[in-house]
């Protein structure tokens, strides 16, 4: 029930509940009103029928106005809450109006580049050549397909505009009137692709890395019983530990497991720069889903 007809709903009620009770007050005073002592039976049976006929006519007035007064509070009680229905559906739809207005007013203020756009074409032209002898910078944005390339463009202008300006002023020449300007904003747009590639390049290790991290919070898990026997296959077919997991048949799970961790960790001890490697080989062979980081305005720009 909506809150309106909620508030229509309880003061009918209440005027119901106000209406009963009088009526049986009145009920109560008629039945305990004592009949005169010294008049005579005719007289009592005259004075009674007069004293009750006078009490009814007080009580049916009683709660004429009572009922009346019930039906005016549920009257009041409807129309105020047409007024605030009315007001409400105004208000819910000015609010509408105003969102849809901001919406389309930061559609207009930050364009981001689309797949059917031109820009990304004209973007991947444009950073090739910035890129200049940056071979690895040159490699990465070579190996991403159309798809991947506008989503990418995509980002970059996001970033530009968090900055102050838009990818396509600087793809489209509208800085070259200004050499400072455009040399400026060519080294933030290139550092920003720089770091991108760098943290797609370091990516299979951080995973790998925040893989082995969870494993060590939580060995026992079901999760980290299944990394921890994968990671010493890994170990050992590097030639980096002589345990095995054929050594732990027969023994409980929970004694396993410890020898396990111990195996790998004694690993990660004795060569961290092969144990890495192991942990990248791990993270390659399963790919986690976690999202790339991108740089922040600050650490593109620097």
């Amino acid at each position: 029930m909506d809150p309106i007809s909620l508030v229509v709903f309880i003061v009918l009620i209440g005027g119901a509940s106000i209406y009963l009770d009088r009526k049986w007050q009145v009920r109560k005073l008629l039945k305990a009103e004592p009949a005169p002592e010294d008049e005579s039976p005719a007289a009592e049976g005259a004075g009674a029928e007069g004293a009750g006929a006078e009490a009814q006519g007080d009580a049916a007035s009683f709660l004429s106005r009572t009922s009346n007064r019930a039906l005016a509070l549920g009257s009041q009680a409807v129309d105020r809450a047409k007024v605030l229905g009315v007001q409400a559906s105004s208000q819910t739809k000015a609010l509408g109006a105003q969102a849809a207005g901001q919406a389309q007013s930061l559609r207009e203020r930050f364009p981001v580049a689309s797949k059917e756009s031109p820009l990304p074409t004209e973007f991947r032209t444009w950073v090739m050549a910035a890129a200049g002898d940056d071979a690895d910078l040159k490699r990465w944005l070579s190996g991403l397909g159309d798809e991947q390339f506008a989503d990418f463009t995509g980002h970059v202008d996001t970033f530009c505009i968090s900055v102050g300006f838009e990818l396509a002023w600087l793809v489209n020449g509208e800085f070259d009137k200004m050499p400072g300007l455009v040399a400026n904003a060519a080294q933030v747009v290139t550092n920003y692709c720089r770091s991108c590639a760098q943290a797609a390049a370091a990516q299979i290790e951080l995973n790998g890395f925040r893989d082995y991290r969870d494993y060590l919070q939580s060995p026992d898990s079901r999760k980290g019983r299944v990394y921890g026997e994968k990671l010493l296959d890994h170990l050992l077919a590097a030639g980096m530990t002589t345990v095995s997991l054929s050594d732990f048949l027969g023994v409980s799970a929970k004694t396993k497991q410890e020898h396990v961790l111990q195996a790998i960790q004694s690993a990660a001890e004795k060569n961290p720069t092969a144990f890495n490697r192991a942990l990248i080989a791990l993270s390659a062979a399963e790919p986690s889903p976690a999202p790339q980081a991108e740089p922040t305005p600050a650490a593109a720009a620097a």
